[in-house]
């Protein structure tokens, strides 16, 4: 559903490290689900973190609650650009890499206000927290996302840039159809982990 030819090489490559909670977020299990993404990144895998008992939005503010306590963790809200929806807001997350970077995780969930290619049969938070390892696209400075993960073919090496550029091509092509009806912002999108009911972003900022 994500549209993404990267992603369906990464997975392909085992090269994700998962990670299930099933229990609501406590300071511990903050520290271990920051140690879980400082080892996956030292491999230069992925790390997804998975929810299954968060079923509803006031459950996914809990669950960015508890996650804004971590002093590598940070929440914001993030305006519209253009298609905004009467009733929904955006909710950036971020993760502080042990070098220092700040990566924007990527959220699913089982919602109908989420874009359809973040829609997903349980609550869960991807991130890259490696290096900059990809040749051809990188983010800004301080920043890191997933379009700096390093993207290999099947024997294991490095996609030429030709090889690189026909996947970016298709990837994007398939992502803007995916998220034209209803519309998205796709380009918005990526600094974005939640979009939910507008009254649960309201708790989730509240000082109450």
């Amino acid at each position: 559903m994500t549209a993404c030819g990267f992603a369906g090489a990464v997975a392909g490559d085992a090269r994700v490290n998962y990670l299930h909670l099933l229990e609501e977020l406590t300071e511990t299990e903050i520290a271990e689900v920051t140690s879980f993404i400082d080892a996956a990144a030292a491999g230069r895998h992925f790390a997804i973190i998975l929810f299954p008992r968060v079923r509803t939005p006031r459950g996914i503010v809990r669950l960015l609650r508890a996650l804004a306590t971590g002093d590598r963790w940070r929440v914001a809200r993030v305006p519209w650009r253009k298609h905004p929806r009467e009733g929904a807001a955006l909710v950036g997350l971020h993760f502080k890499t042990a070098d220092g970077d700040e990566s924007s995780v990527m959220g699913f969930a089982p919602l109908g206000c989420m874009p359809v290619t973040r829609r997903a049969p349980y609550v869960a938070l991807a991130v890259w927290a490696g290096p900059k390892l990809n040749k051809y696209k990188r983010s800004p400075d301080g920043s890191i996302g997933f379009i700096d993960a390093p993207v290999l073919g099947a024997d294991g090496a490095h996609l030429d840039e030709e090889a690189h550029q026909s996947v970016w091509d298709s990837t994007m092509s398939r992502v803007k159809r995916l998220l034209g009806d209803p519309p998205e912002d796709d380009i918005k999108l990526k600094d974005v982990a939640f979009c939910l009911p507008e009254v649960h972003v309201v708790e989730l900022f509240s000082s109450g």
